[in-house]
Order: C-alpha cells, then structure tokens, then sequence
C-alpha cells in the first residue's frame, strides 16, 4: 500500500494558515496529500475588535475555534495546538518547545514542512522564532526531504506598499502556487467568514488580482536543498500541484 505524502506546516498564530498559504494547503490536501498544521499559540494578544465580539478571557478559545472552522474549511487535518501564549515564542524555551514540535513531527512523519522563513515574512518574533524552529527540525529529521519557507516578491510588495513585510528578490522566488481553484476554499476558511462571529476582518478581498486569478509564493532553501536529494526527486509527488517559475537550487 503506498502511503500518502505528507506535509506538516508551522505556524505561530490562529489565521497565519489561511491569510499565508490557505489556498496551497487547499490544493495539495485536495490532490492526495495529508496536510497538517502545527500552531504553537492560541492568539491571545490578538484584538477583541471594537465594540468587542469577546471578552479577552474568552479570546483563546474563540480564535481555537476559528482555527479548527478554518482548517475544515481548507480540507485539510484538524490542526495540533500548543499552549504557548502569544507574543512569547522568542523568549520561551527553545529545548522544551523544540521538543514537543518534534514529537508532533514524529508523530505525523512529514516528507516535507512548510513555515516561515528566518525573517518571520513580517518580522514578527513569533514568526521569527517558528521560522528558526522549522529549520533546525528539518536538519535534523532526514526522512524530512525539504523545507518550504513563505515569501511575498518585492514586485508585490511594491504594488500594495506592504512596508511591514519582508519581501525577497523576485528571483529568489523558487514556486509560484495558482490557488484559482481553492481561492473560494481560502475565502470560507478567513474567519470572518465563519459563523457566528469573528474577532479578524469583517471581510476580505484578493488584493492582488482583478481577475480572479490568485497566487501563493514559496521560496525552497537553496542551501538545504543541497543537502538532501535531487530537485526532482523532493517534488514527485507531493508537490505535483505547484507550478515552476525559477529553478535557483543546487541540484547537486
């Protein structure tokens, strides 16, 4: 019996899933492959709106709920939650939280994670400290085949004035996802969509596409590429829904 790739993603918060790579998730849990998601906080710090939909005490457990509405909405596995607080994954300890991150992995057996880069994408140490976390699992764990970091192009930033993101070159950009097919998938899982109520956007729109096409970068690590295996080897076949721009790894 051939078992179905794998792919475990990383997060720090409640919604980094669907605002980040919603639509990527989307498309691989619907071509065949398991997709989980590891969330180390429950977004505490996160804003009760004005007027508030929620009391502060209640916070945790209503951004939990949008969490797992969102992850049934995406298609994809009940995500893994651990109980860190918000704000603090820098300033934790990294032994302890690197050890239970491993064990989920051990657990679920991913041939392949996805988190945020080094940079966090927008600088924020919980992304930083999630991105740093996914990195020294993915050394260590060698039936891990690659690691795939979120990116947004300078292109991009540019155009919607993202100042708050770190953006890379874009020819630094490895895979570009078409998510056209799951962007209604993303759009039911951003928890203002979910009822009954919602303590993120009222509403949300593509803001990069007037078309309706819409799209998800990845970058893969050049450096750790090398490290493994063959380019071809890592994306046959859980990567068969995503679409080639540039080819910047060593393939060795």
């Amino acid at each position: 019996m051939i078992m179905k790739p794998r792919l475990l993603a990383l997060f720090a918060h409640p919604d980094d899933e669907t605002f980040r790579a919603g639509g990527t998730l989307a498309l691989l849990a619907r071509r065949g492959v398991r997709v989980r998601t590891l969330t180390a906080t429950r977004g505490q710090a996160g804003s009760c709106c004005e007027p508030p939909l929620c009391s502060p005490t209640e916070l945790p457990a209503v951004r939990e709920a949008e969490l797992r509405c969102a992850c049934a909405a995406l298609g994809i596995e009940p995500p893994v939650i651990l109980d860190y607080q918000d704000g603090t994954l820098a300033e934790v300890n990294p032994d302890t939280i690197f050890a239970e991150i491993l064990t989920v992995v051990e657990e679920i057996r991913p041939s392949v994670l996805l988190s945020f880069g080094l940079d966090g994408l927008s600088g924020h140490p919980d992304h930083i400290a999630m991105g740093k976390y996914a990195f020294e699992i993915y050394k260590r764990s060698p039936d891990i085949q690659a690691i795939y970091t979120m990116a947004v192009p300078e292109s991009l930033a540019v155009a919607l004035k993202m100042d708050q993101i770190q953006a890379l070159q874009d020819e630094q950009i490895t895979w570009v996802v078409d998510i056209s097919k799951t962007w209604e998938a993303k759009l039911a899982a951003i928890p203002a969509a979910t009822p009954p109520k919602s303590v993120l956007l009222p509403s949300w729109k593509n803001p990069w596409s007037s078309s309706g096409s819409s799209w998800e970068k990845n970058i893969l690590s050049k450096e750790q590429l090398a490290q493994r295996t063959t380019f071809s080897k890592i994306l046959e076949p859980i990567m068969a829904a995503i679409v080639i721009i540039r080819q910047q790894a060593n393939t060795g």
